[in-house]
């Protein structure tokens, strides 16, 4: 048996679906755990854990030469330094 929903509850449900689907992504932000340099014999080695996959992007910059790692709407755990 099917059941009739009347034309407001139908559009409280599609607007209470708009709304999830439209958060801020923030809300759901990723967050940097762990950041651990480690000796290998290929030279250091910089480990950053996440509490899921991160996205992240690489800057290989000049003077002086360095890299920079970016990570857009990622934030540090409590405690991460």
């Amino acid at each position: 048996m099917m059941a009739v929903y009347g034309k407001t509850f139908m559009r409280n449900i599609m607007t209470l679906l708009a709304t999830i689907l439209l958060m801020p992504m923030a809300l759901w932000a990723s967050e940097i755990q762990q950041v651990t340099l480690l000796d290998s014999d290929d030279g250091d080695v910089v480990r950053i854990a996440g509490d899921v996959n991160l996205e992240y992007q690489v800057f290989d910059l000049d003077g002086p030469p360095r890299l920079l790692l970016s990570f857009p709407s990622v934030s540090l755990a409590k405690g991460v330094q």
